[in-house]
Formats: structure tokens, sequence, C-alpha cells
């Protein structure tokens, strides 16, 4: 059955897709995902999910886009788990048969869009290298109670051979997989749904953990000298 047949997916949700149309005796072949929508109301709501951009490397075509509302993107029988609000995605596919290599989801609490033009690029290392903006923790912790609506601008690479991300001061979270293979997190370990993030400075600096207040030393109770008989 479809996942809108057994009620995972709405009839009105929009899915993205990559063609390769070939001219002559050349193959064509056509790639479609599924973006599910968050397991919270039933019937689900309508899920969202873009392809905006790509790019060709070799026999490697990468195609990245945004998966909108907390939403899931699907690999065949994997589903990767959303990051908060609005996602980046990308995919690793074979120019020739189109089989999937992987598709990484990625972001943070916030909202993350790929850039409208150019969003995927590779870069000399042959890694894709993709341009966004946020409105959470990508690459420096935000001020707790600011705008949700002022964005920050960002530049990542992955790892062409993975999906995961290469950058060490990535602090969002990220989560990939391909056909039959498991998880993976931004070190290629299994992905384990991470604990809350701890709000932080404007400066990428953990808060100064609270020290207890020092306790004046306390002197054992002086005894009177003793006075001879």
């Amino acid at each position: 059955p479809s996942l809108i047949e057994n009620g995972q997916m709405s009839s009105g949700s929009l899915q993205p897709f990559v063609r390769k149309a070939s001219i002559g005796l050349g193959s064509s072949w056509t790639v479609q995902w599924a973006a599910l929508p968050p397991r919270e109301t039933s019937p689900p709501p309508p899920s969202f999910s873009y392809a905006t951009s790509c790019s060709v490397s070799g026999d490697t075509i990468y195609v990245a886009g945004t998966v909108h509302g907390g939403a899931s993107m699907v690999q065949g029988d994997t589903q990767l788990p959303s990051q908060g609000g609005n996602d980046v995605w990308i995919a690793s596919l074979d120019k020739n048969s189109g089989q999937v290599h992987w598709l990484t989801q990625l972001g943070s609490a916030g909202d993350e869009q790929l850039a409208s033009h150019g969003g995927i690029v590779v870069n000399k290392q042959g890694n894709p290298l993709i341009l966004g903006d946020t409105t959470g923790n990508m690459f420096r912790s935000r001020i707790p109670g600011g705008s949700d609506t002022t964005t920050d601008m960002f530049a990542m690479s992955l790892d062409a051979n993975t999906g995961n991300p290469l950058d060490n001061n990535f602090l969002g979270r990220s989560a990939s997989g391909g056909d039959g293979r498991p998880i993976l997190d931004n070190f290629g370990d299994e992905f384990v749904e991470p604990a809350e993030e701890q709000p932080d400075d404007n400066f990428g600096n953990e808060p100064p953990e609270e020290q207890p207040e020092e306790q004046p030393d306390q002197q054992p109770d002086q005894q009177p000298d003793e006075q001879p008989d």
C-alpha cells in the first residue's frame, strides 16, 4: 500500500523528485522521495518538501532542498528524523542508474532553508558544499529569547561517501541513511536521539557553571587551657 493509503501521508502533500531525461538511446530514470509529517495528529496534515538545487560531479548527481514543518525524509525503508522546524536535505545518486547512494537530513531546532540559487556545489576536494540560512544554532549559538525571524547564513561541506557533515564547528544535528543502511549521525555512528540543547551566549561559549558559595572555614571548638590544681 502507498503512504497515503496506510494513513502516513495526506493526499495534499508535495514531494520532491529528480528525473534524468536522455536524448536518443540513452537511459532515463526518475527518483521520488517522500516526506512524512510528525506523528502527532491523525489524520496527518499535508507535508511539503522541495528540491531546489542540483550539481553534477563525474558520475554522481547531488540534489538538495528543504523539508518543512518537522517532516522526515524517507529513503526506501529508512525514515530520517527531523531535527526540528524546517530542515535541509541532500541526496547523492548515480548519474547512470539513478541509484541513491545516501540521503541526509540536517538542521537545528530552528528553521533552515537552502539557498534559492546555487544552493549546492562541489568543492575542489570532490565533496558537496551547501549554502543556506537558518534561524537556529547551526554554527553559533544564538541568544535565547532572540528574534526567530532574523536569519544567519551558513556554508558547510559534506562527505561525498557518507553524506555526513565535515565541519567540526557544526552545532546542529544530522542523520544520513541509504538503501538498507542504518541511520548515521555526524560522526558515522548509528544515530541516537540527542539530549535537549543547552543555551549559551552569542559567541559560541557555554555558560559558566554555577560555583557553590564558599563557606568560611570552621574552627573546632577551642577548649580553655587546663589550670594546675
